[in-house]
């Protein structure tokens, strides 16, 4: 053997062996340690404590568990957020079980950091579940209620309810569903992918089953049965409409149904809240919330501001264009039905903020009376009321009287102020709850809320105006502004309950608006200088309280076959004009210190006039009651699937309007002729009221109320025939009552209209029909008939007559009866992708005894403007509307986010009025159908919307052009004097960016960018004599020249140009 071999390997050996050694001893202690050391922190976590909190900040807790335990708690301060108070009982608990208590609601975790100590870190944000929402419905877009969908590989599974909603909460991951339901083909859709913290929507259309024994599924992908559901929404109503829905909304920048309503056919809005349908005025447009009518917010005319209602409450929106005999709305031109969320399918909260501005208005001396301390909130501080217990006080009266009276008069709400104006601001905050109920298949609870604030300063410019008394042979020498100061407060609460089958709601809206406007023209009276100078200056102010408060209790029941529905609802309005005030300057005749200078004119105690100085106060009440219930019953009558239904609807009305106007009058015989020379503050002094000063008048006329009640029965029987999957008919007839009852209506003084409130029918028999073939899936081809009728507002009944500053006139009604319209319409679909569609519709309406207004010059008041009803007149149209997604040129992501869409509304109008002709030879007048061939009153030949819009995933842009051809403003007696509103191009944009997880959404937007103006005009110049009149018929005494038309010509007066300037806007809004 080689030693010298063998004593090297032994000392390798020993050298190896003693690292192998080495490095087991290390592996055994690394195991060991950590084992040993965890077993010392267990031993201390589970060392028992006692210790009672109550209700202490977390740190002081922490502190005190840290003492008891002796354990070393270490943390940054900064993991807790606030001072969050916590409580603990504990008796013989361990650590862990303290310390889990103590962080249960903080989100805040715990491990060891050696043998005695304790670290305490901030969680990652618990992740929510995301949830599967959407509608199962059949193929004529009625929702299925009971339908099964089941979760595959889990065992979920949801039942849908009476409107045909699901609502099934998942981890996120992708799906597979199966629904089912009696008759009708299962569907299976794949490739559903939820998301956590999100919800999917779905919408299926099920198929009827041809045979009911075979199990066939049919199978679809997410996105083409979400498709087909919306689709069979879309298309398959009764009636002939368009609309827009929540999905829809979701991917536009809009933020309130004013916004929105612009981007469906045929609809156009002024200033994004006024509503106008197929180019047909706002009279004959009717608006319902939930299917009850909106009483109009604005005072004295029939309109809705559409902009008080948050995009972010809204299921669906949609425009009738016929009518079905279960509606419990008539209209004319179209109904815009808002349906609004009582039970949301999650839990939402969003807060929104937002500012503009106007670029004639920002910055810019604001004239306004002293404004009161709760002039922002919308409220009135006291400080416009009238003086309580008014009595009359006239020349006939004791003169200590009047003086007594007039020295009540002392607050000062004439006098101007510079204020500056400030940008706009705008606030709205919005929740909806969700809470599902133990018991039961489909049990829950829910309710949505909002509440929004706005407050906006405007001037609008007046460049030219002729109307009533100023004088009309120099252009542009009457200018002045419109100074508009608007607090707006609108709240919503909405409250749902399912409980199986039956279904609960609870719908309240409230809004409450101040508006006080101040109207300064200077100009050249009718009768003033020839040299073209100014001698008159015109202010009017009128500050508006108004208050819409409206509740309605519903309720669906789904009793095997038979679905019974009822309702009641309350509407109330009340309208306050408080302290309105009319002040005339004249040019004095005579020099003050060389120059004439403009004061203050007055009355004659002899004769009190509202013109050139008086003070108003107005009050409006106005309440609606309506109940309803309907039965609705499915059937097979032969081989015709049909649904009957037969329902009762009463309505009643209740309104009283309180007038009181004193007029500033002096007593010639005894004014101090120095007084002439104060200011119009001054005037108010103790002192300057007297028998030597300034008095008010206040006469019968000026002293009295209106007062007047409706009540509304209707019956109904309604047929839904479904022949098959492509012939559909709904068809029925409403049989309504209506009576009205004045209780108390005087005249008003200075009025030259002959009152008269004409006999309606006791019952009017309406029947309607609508037909719809579908040869294919995304192809509609309906026809309409219907017969409907407009009722008068209560206030359009009224004798009285109001001074409006704008037209420089009073207006009044000479008592109008109900407006008869029948309609028929005929119209091509074509749905070919999600939110696409190309259509055409031709439509002709009937309007019987349609309200019009119509001016007239007197004496007394310059202008007088009444509604009164015409003869009959016709109105034919025709539609377009297309809507096209860009993705079909490229398939690209940017094209497929592009959206084009447009739509064009072309019509003609033919009216026969009336007029009272006087007969040659006997003198005496009598009612004749005037021969003049017009538009009606707020009917436009044609309206074009046309927009592109981009969105992205984050990015968002929106452009829109409006036009409105030649819009007939009021009637004249004679046509040369018919006052029309020139064509205007509007041009509107927005871009919407999200951050944050798309939570944080910025919007920056820019209103009639064009800054076109307004023009009024009418065809001064444009007619001449016609020789072929028949003797005393005034209506036809007048012709077009040869070449001219009713359009603006050369020669042509303008009456009112005004320029509103452009608006330029931020929003911000964050969803929770």
């Amino acid at each position: 053997m080689n030693i010298s071999i063998y004593s090297q390997n032994k000392r390798k050996f020993s050298k190896s062996w003693r690292q192998v050694f080495l490095w087991t001893v290390f592996g055994i202690l690394q195991f060991f340690i950590p084992v040993v050391c965890n077993s010392a922190y267990a031993q201390g976590l589970q060392k028992k404590v006692s210790l009672t909190l109550n209700s202490v900040p977390i740190t002081n807790a922490l502190r005190d568990l840290q003492t008891a335990s002796g354990l070393q708690i270490n943390y940054d301060g900064s993991i807790f957020s606030g001072q969050t108070k916590v409580s603990l009982h504990a008796k013989n608990y361990t650590v862990e079980t303290a310390l889990k208590q103590l962080l249960a609601s903080s989100n805040v975790g715990f491990k060891t950091a050696g043998n005695n100590t304790v670290v305490l870190f901030k969680l990652p944000p618990p992740v929510s579940p995301g949830r599967m929402i959407g509608t199962i419905v059949d193929g004529s877009g009625d929702p299925l209620v009971g339908a099964t969908v089941i979760v595959q590989g889990l065992g979920k599974s949801a039942m849908t309810d009476s409107k045909g909603n699901f609502n099934i909460e998942l981890k996120a991951g992708t799906y597979t569903i199966d629904i089912t339901y009696i008759s009708y083909e299962s569907q299976r859709v794949t490739d559903i992918k939820i998301v956590d913290g999100k919800s999917t929507n779905l919408n299926i259309a099920m198929k009827a089953s041809a045979n009911t024994l075979s199990q066939v599924i049919v199978t679809s992908s997410y996105k083409k049965a979400s498709i087909s559901g919306l689709l069979a929404r879309q298309k398959n109503a009764s009636e002939i409409s368009n609309g827009i829905s929540a999905e829809q909304i979701a991917l536009t920048p809009d933020r309130n149904v004013g916004e929105s309503l612009k981007r469906i056919s045929g609809v156009s809005t002024i200033n994004d809240k006024f509503v106008i349908v197929r180019g047909i005025g706002e009279r004959y447009n009717s608006a319902t919330l939930d299917g009850t009518t909106l009483p109009s917010t604005e005072a004295q005319s029939r309109s809705f501001s559409f902009d008080i209602i948050p995009t972010a409450i809204i299921d669906n929106v949609v425009v009738a264009k016929s009518i079905t005999p279960d509606m419990n709305v008539s209209f004319g031109g179209g109904l815009i039905q808002i349906n609004t969320k009582d039970i949301p399918n999650e839990n939402f909260m969003t807060i929104g903020a937002g500012t503009s501005i106007n670029g004639q208005s920002i910055g810019k001396d604001f004239l306004s009376p002293k404004r009161g301390k709760y002039d922002y909130l919308g409220f009135d501080d006291g400080r416009r009321s009238f003086p309580k217990d008014l009595y009359i006080a006239t020349s006939r009266s004791p003169i200590d009287d009047v003086v007594a009276q007039s020295k009540r008069f002392t607050t000062d709400n004439f006098t101007l102020y510079k204020y500056k104006t400030i940008p706009s601001q705008n606030y709205q905050f919005t929740i909806g709850r969700l809470y599902n109920l133990k018991g039961g298949s489909v049990r829950k609870f829910g309710f949505v809320g909002t509440l929004n604030y706005r407050n906006r300063q405007d001037i609008t410019h007046i460049e030219d105006t002729k109307r009533g008394s100023w004088y009309d042979e120099f252009p542009d020498k009457n200018t002045g502004k419109i100074y508009e100061f608007n607090t707006t407060w609108g709240g919503l609460l909405n409250m749902g309950l399912q409980i199986d089958q039956h279904r609960f709601s609870f719908r309240n809206t409230v809004t409450r608006v101040f508006n006080n406007s101040i109207t300064r023209v200077m100009g050249i009276d009718v009768d003033g200088d020839p040299d073209g100078k100014p001698d008159r200056i015109r202010e009017t102010t009128i500050p508006t309280f108004t208050t819409l408060l409206q509740n309605k209790l519903t309720g669906q029941h789904q009793i095997q076959d038979l679905k019974l529905e009822w309702e009641v609802a309350r509407s109330g309005i009340n309208r306050d004009d408080k302290d309105m005030g009319i002040l005339t300057q004249n040019l004095s005749a005579e020099k003050i210190n060389g120059e004439r200078i403009f004061l203050y004119d007055y009355s004659q105690l002899v004769e009190g006039r509202s013109q050139p100085a008086s003070r108003h106060n107005y009050s409006n009440r106005e309440t609606h009651y309506s109940w309803g219930a309907s039965v609705m019953h499915p059937f097979d009558f032969g081989n015709v699937k049909t649904t009957a239904k037969i329902g009762y609807f009463g309505l009643q009305r209740r309104a009283a309007f309180h007038y009181q106007i004193a007029a500033m009058v002096v007593d010639n015989k005894t004014f101090d002729q120095k007084l002439r020379y104060i200011s119009i503050g001054d005037r108010f002094k103790p002192e300057n009221i007297g028998e030597h000063g300034f008095m008010y008048e206040m006469d019968g006329w000026d002293l009295d109320y209106y007062k007047g009640k409706s009540r509304n029965h209707a019956g109904y029987l309604m047929f839904d025939h479904k022949y098959s999957d492509q012939l559909r008919l709904v068809w029925g007839v409403r049989a309504d009552a209506y009576k009205y009852t004045e209780i108390n209506n005087p005249k008003s003084d200075g009025s030259i209209i002959d009152f008269k409130l004409p006999e309606e029918p006791a019952v009017r028999w309406l029947p309607s029909a609508n037909l719809t073939y579908s040869p294919i899936n995304t192809l509609n081809i309906r026809a309409a008939y219907g017969k409907t009728v407009i009722r008068p507002e209560m206030l359009e009944n009224s004798q009285f007559l109001r001074y409006n500053p704008t037209f420089e006139g009073v207006f009044g009604s000479t008592g109008i009866s109900s407006t008869g319209i029948t309609s028929w319409d005929l119209k091509g679909e074509w749905f070919p992708d999600l939110g696409e569609i190309l259509s055409l519709g031709a439509y002709y309406k009937h309007f019987d005894k349609p309200a019009e207004i119509y001016a007239q010059a007197t004496g007394t008041y310059d202008w007088q403007y009444t509604l009164a009803n015409s003869a009959q007149a016709k109105v034919y149209g025709l539609e377009l509307e297309a809507r096209k997604n860009l993705g079909f040129i490229y398939d690209h992501l940017l094209l497929k986010n592009i959206v084009v869409y447009g739509n064009l509304t072309m019509q003609k109008g033919d009216v026969v009025a009336f007029v009272d002709v006087q007969d040659p030879e006997t003198k005496e007048y009598k009612r004749v159908e005037s021969k003049q061939s017009r538009s009606m009153y707020g009917q436009s030949p044609y309206l074009i919307n046309m927009g592109m819009q981009y969105i992205g995933e984050r990015l968002g842009l929106n452009i829109v052009f409006n036009r409105s051809g030649r819009k007939t403003s009021f009637i004249a007696v004679t046509a040369d004097e018919t006052e029309y509103e020139k064509p205007r191009n509007l041009l509107d944009a927005q871009v919407s960016y999200k951050f944050i997880n798309k939570r944080l959404e910025v919007k920056v937007n820019a209103g009639n960018i064009l800054d076109a103006v307004s023009v009024f005009y009418n065809n001064y110049n444009s007619y001449e004599t016609n020789p072929d009149a028949a003797p005393g018929d005034i209506s036809d005494n007048r012709r077009l020249k040869p070449g001219f038309s009713n359009d603006f010509d050369e020669g042509d007066r303008v009456m009112l140009r005004q320029r509103f300037g452009r608006t330029f806007g931020t929003t911000i809004t964050y969803k929770f």
